[in-house]
This record gives structure tokens, sequence and C-alpha cells, in this order.
């Protein structure tokens, strides 16, 4: 067992090494930096607005038990698993709320928290999309 780690590591180096020498990760940075200069003035004025925007809610988020906050935490959770969430609405459900509702109720409360669920995501994904953007200039 202990041979077949060593032999796995070794492999891993070499090809790390590989990489250096093909010039593989100055590849990666130019694709990063041709990216980025493709985006326009006003793509680049709504990143900066959604990082601003994201700092702010962070800074709100760390001193309250805001609901939302904890929603969204959960929503970025979701996201970042790596195996396909197939009904994420059912996972953010509050049964302690929910499981006291009528049947009219109930699908009140999940109209509600579907949409507000997919303002997350485009939340999530636009924080990842400027995520990525500031990786590359870097």
């Amino acid at each position: 067992m202990e041979a077949n780690k060593t032999v796995s590591i070794k492999s891993t180096a070499k090809q790390a090494k590989h990489r250096l020498i093909s010039g593989y990760w100055n590849d990666i940075r130019q694709k990063r930096e041709d990216y980025f200069n493709k985006i326009n003035y006003i793509d680049r004025e709504k990143l900066q607005k959604t990082y601003s925007n994201r700092i702010e809610r962070k800074l709100k988020e760390e001193n309250s038990a805001d609901p939302d906050a904890l929603l969204y935490k959960k929503v970025c959770k979701l996201q970042a698993q790596d195996t396909f969430v197939l009904n994420p609405i059912s996972q953010l459900i509050n049964h302690d709320e929910y499981d006291k509702l009528t049947d009219s109720e109930k699908q009140i409360y999940l109209m509600r928290l579907t949409k507000k669920y997919n303002q997350l995501l485009e939340r999530y994904n636009e924080e990842q999309k400027e995520s990525m953007l500031n990786y590359a200039v870097k």
C-alpha cells in the first residue's frame, strides 16, 4: 500500500513538472487575461457594483440573523455540492413553519420560497462570475 502512494506521488509530481515545463499555467493565465479584456466597460462597472454590494451584504450578514442571509447560505451550500440537487426547494423549506400551514398556505409558501430561491440563485451566479473575473485579473 505504501509503495502505491509513493508511485502515485511521484507520478503526480512528474505531471506537475510537465505542466510547468510545457507552459500550461502561462496558457491558462493568458486565457483568463484574454477573457477579461473582452469584457466591455459596462460589464466592468456592473462587476464593481456587484462586488461592493457583496461586501456590504457580508458585513450585514455577519452582524444579523436575517432569514434571507441564512437562506442564502443554504443556497450557496447547495450550489457548492459536487452532486446535482434534484429538488433544491425541498431542502430549503423551514419545516418548523411549513408543517403548521394549511394546504393553501403551503402552496403560497412554496411559491414565495421558489421566487426567493431564484433571486438568491441569480445573486450566487453573479457573485461566482465576479469571483472568477477577479481571479482572472490576479
